[in-house]
């Protein structure tokens, strides 16, 4: 088997066609600019080994990229386009995508450990991505007569304009995926972008630049930059020609995105972090409930941030429930996501791994039951976590509160649903939630007042583009996906104009 791999992994990088340290600028690979350019090593997390390097660009590199791509924003050779020119032009990478899926998936594979199943349908779903922004481009109305009731004479319309630059900043648990759902809707309303995708997991988003060009996207239109948050991340987010910034990460770095926005006066899209809560009533569909409990938490390896790390159980059928929930991940298969049997991989990189570590420990050392896996072995390679589940929760313990990022669930039952709620809401974010029940009202009343940008019932981690991604509270601003994403990064105009009256 680990010959299997060995060669897989040795596949997937000689497929490779941009070279070690270089970035996406113009519509060409280039090296950073410099006499002695940083690099980055990149760490396959399933063995610990070095598998390549990546570019650090510095702000000179970053400042080359957005200029570029102002450019030829400022050019109109994709702003100006119509609508139907831009939707096929999308199509075509779109189609380039499913034709690449195996090289795009594999190089996440290597540089975040996700199983590959995981991996080919982040790639599937993103090219479908394409394909639906496509066609909102193609169907867009971008000036609209609105009916003026009091107003002879006068008519009046709105019209839509893409803002610019947009500067597009994601995180490494869905490398491609993340990065796609902040770019693809921008491109398609007629911006262009420079992105940075984590410094982490770079390989495919920067093949996917490729693809770009490939498709018959104009130069300049769409950049990748990578390096680090400090240098790389701090000189986009504060770049002068940026119209418009979308992050995907952590809350303490969504702030900082916030706060260099404001210095322009700019909008944000923050897509931060989450802690949610997924109930379970007794009258639910039990078996239903403990399998989707169980994806909830250990899909991707919790490193998500609609993770369902805090389970709540009606107190009737909490050991039940807890044993379903067991059973359901005992039959998890933990290992290097490019094996075939694999759904659990390891977690992302050596300090992600600590901090997953340290919180599990911390909840041994507050008293927490744990009732499957717990601390990790130390006597393998690989940042391997095993699905931990603890009981006995209140609301004071660190792992309430904290968001892991990890393959860790905290339990607690209740006996009300007012109760129930009020611990679903006990938390400073409000990204995901789910509830499971037979009853109606009880469905409603959950999804009327848990406070979340989005709730599943009888059911978790379904997700399509179709519907709208809410971050409330401390999860995050703006909206992702839908029509709504289309319209984020459009400036919207009214024009009045005095026609005369018959």
């Amino acid at each position: 088997m680990q010959t299997n791999v060995t060669t897989r992994q040795n596949e997937i990088i000689a497929a490779r066609r941009v070279p070690d340290n270089n970035i996406f600028i113009g519509g060409q690979c280039v090296q950073p600019q410099g006499a002695d350019p940083k690099t980055i090593p990149l760490i396959n997390p399933a063995t610990e080994e070095v598998i390549g390097t990546c570019a650090d660009a510095s702000a000179e590199d970053v400042n080359n990229a957005v200029e570029n791509a102002h450019e030829a924003f400022e050019s109109g050779i994709w702003s100006k386009r119509s609508g139907n020119e831009r939707g096929a032009i999308l199509r075509k990478i779109g189609q380039l995508m499913r034709e690449h899926r195996e090289l795009l998936a594999g190089l996440d594979v290597l540089n975040c450990g996700k199983p590959t199943s995981y991996a080919l349908f982040d790639v599937d779903s993103s090219a479908d991505l394409l394909d639906y922004y496509a066609e909102i481009a193609e169907n867009d109305e971008v000036t609209r007569i609105v009916p003026l009731t009091n107003a002879p004479g006068y008519v009046g319309k709105e019209k839509r304009f893409p803002r610019g630059v947009v500067g597009v900043i994601t995180p490494w648990n869905f490398p491609l995926k993340m990065a796609l759902w902040k770019s693809i809707p921008a491109l398609a309303s007629g911006n262009c972008v420079v992105l940075k995708p984590s410094e982490v997991a770079p390989w495919s988003c920067l093949e996917f630049a490729l693809l770009c060009k490939e498709g018959g996207l104009p130069d300049g239109v769409f950049n990748v930059v990578i390096g680090s948050g400090k240098e790389t991340g701090v000189a986009l987010s504060h770049h002068d020609k940026i119209a418009y910034l979308a992050f995907t990460g952590s809350l303490f770095t969504g702030k900082k995105i916030m706060h260099a926005a404001s210095d322009h006066v700019i909008p944000v899209t923050l897509e931060l972090g989450g802690k949610s809560p997924l109930i379970i009533c007794k009258d639910a569909d039990l078996s239903l409930a403990c399998k989707s409990a169980a994806y909830g938490i250990f899909f991707n390896q919790g490193e998500a941030c609609t993770a369902a790390s805090r389970l709540l159980i009606e107190e009737d059928v909490y050991e039940e429930v807890i044993k379903g929930v067991i059973e359901e991940a005992k039959k998890i298969v933990t290992g290097n996501g490019l094996e075939n049997n694999v759904n659990m991989g390891p977690l992302v990189s050596k300090p992600q791994y600590e901090k997953v570590v340290q919180l599990i420990q911390t909840g041994f050392d507050e008293g927490l039951k744990c009732v499957f896996g717990g601390l990790p072995k130390t006597d393998g390679k690989g940042y391997f976590v095993p699905p931990t589940i603890f009981t006995n929760a209140e609301t004071e313990h660190t792992l309430w509160k904290e968001e892991v990022f990890g393959p860790v669930l905290i339990t607690k039952t209740f006996r009300t649903k007012e109760e129930a709620l009020k611990l679903a809401n006990a938390t400073e974010y409000g990204l995901g939630s789910g509830v499971f029940s037979k009853d109606r009202a009880t469905l409603d009343y959950f999804a009327d007042n848990i406070e979340a940008g989005m709730c599943s019932l009888n059911t978790y981690h379904f997700s399509s583009h179709e519907l709208p991604w809410i971050g409330w509270k401390h999860s995050g601003l703006g909206i992702g996906l839908a029509t709504h994403g289309y319209y984020e990064y459009t400036r919207l105009k009214q024009v009045s104009e005095y026609v005369g009256t018959a």
